[in-house]
């Protein structure tokens, strides 16, 4: 989790209460995107779809945010995250 607001809202929340069982919750450092996997996957998101294609609504954008991740397999080096 990188602290940003919606990931401490009351939503969030609830779904982290209801899924702690399997889910671990690791908190990145504050200002360091390039620590942070997920900024990696919103970087290529941004640089294959949402940067080139205008959406006519959030429902559009949100259908094809999960087709492309649906097929797109994101590869991390992931020793890159760790802190040395």
């Amino acid at each position: 989790m990188d602290r940003a607001p919606w990931h401490k809202s009351e939503k969030s929340r609830e779904f982290f209460r209801k899924n702690k069982y399997w889910l671990k919750i690791l908190l990145f450092p504050p200002a360091t995107p390039d620590r942070n996997p997920t900024e990696f996957c919103w970087k290529i998101t941004r640089e294959d779809l949402t940067s080139i294609i205008s959406f006519k609504n959030v429902k559009e954008l949100k259908e094809e945010l999960d087709e492309y991740w649906g097929k797109h397999t994101f590869t991390h080096k992931m020793s890159h995250y760790l802190k040395w």
